[in-house]
């Protein structure tokens, strides 16, 4: 028998030394068994050390390579899909985008190992990457807009080709938004651009949403910044209603004092429910955002 571990989920798995296929029934994840003195295993294992000296190398036309031909001999490896992955979203270029690409590859580790935290780590990575690549492009497309139009206002509008390249810098940081819709940075360059360039987008459907949902943001951040004052607040109040309970308790206080201590149990109650109520406002007018 062989012992081995499951390389997603780390499970024991004990196989048949004669199974060249092994299938893990905690996790489903697919493990193929190389026989490391075969011209196959031994040409797997090296692909497998250059691809690991790939990826510390952070090349990314030789992880691609030698993912390649790790797959020729074993394409049911999710690892080796993920890797080319992650290897095409980094290659993308003005020309050609892999972002499309990039997510067919991890399709394929899916269809492997099952929508685990993995996959959706690894989805969501790329997204990323993506978007903070179309939003550089972006800026970098403003920055030269700006040389070839420095003298733009709205009494100046230029020609239509300089209004062609702005259109376009906005078409790439809308395609960033749309990947990462709560990237703060993207929508602010939206926000930016539409306000420097406003008789160009003041119509834009696309650039008005977004920038609602900014406005949401905002209106969301504000109010959670006073829900957590006033939840401090409260605390605070608590702390001081519960001092002057033990006074009351104890008795320390009698006549005119006791009066005056009544009042201030009763103005902190009052402060206390006021601060309640403004959470429960605030919490109502929070904007959903998903």
């Amino acid at each position: 028998m062989i012992n081995l571990r499951c390389p997603s989920c780390g499970a024991n798995l004990e196989l048949s030394d004669h199974m060249g296929m092994a299938h893990c029934e905690y996790c489903g994840t697919k493990i193929f068994l190389h026989d490391e003195d075969s011209n196959d295993g031994r040409r797997y294992q090296n692909y497998l050390e250059l691809l690991d000296a790939a990826v510390e190398a952070q090349n990314y036309q030789e992880i691609i390579y030698y993912s390649n031909k790790a797959l020729e001999i074993d394409s049911t490896n999710p690892e080796l899909w993920i890797k080319k992955a992650l290897a095409v979203c980094n290659l993308s270029t003005e020309e050609k985008q892999r972002y499309d690409e990039a997510k067919e590859y991890l399709e394929k580790a899916e269809e492997i190992i099952g929508e685990n935290e993995q996959i959706i780590e690894i989805s969501d990575k790329i997204k990323k990457m993506q978007s903070r690549w179309l939003n550089n492009l972006g800026v970098e497309k403003y920055e030269i807009a700006i040389t070839k139009s420095p003298n733009l206002t709205m009494y100046n509008q230029g020609t239509s080709d300089v209004k062609k390249m702005f259109t376009e810098v906005m078409d790439y940081l809308l395609a960033a938004s749309y990947l990462a819709p709560m990237d703060i940075e993207i929508l602010e360059n939206i926000e930016c651009l539409r306000n420097q360039y406003y008789w160009i987008f003041s119509n834009d459907h696309r650039v008005k949403e977004k920038l609602s949902f900014l406005d949401r943001i905002r209106e969301n951040e504000h109010s959670e910044s006073l829900i957590n004052k006033y939840q401090q607040t409260i605390s605070m109040k608590k702390k001081e209603l519960a001092a002057l309970q033990e006074k009351e308790h104890l008795g320390v206080f009698r006549g005119v004092k006791r009066v005056i201590l009544d009042v201030k149990v009763k103005q902190v109650l009052a402060t206390i429910e006021m601060f309640q109520e403004e959470i429960e406002y605030l919490s109502d007018k929070l904007h959903p955002l998903s």
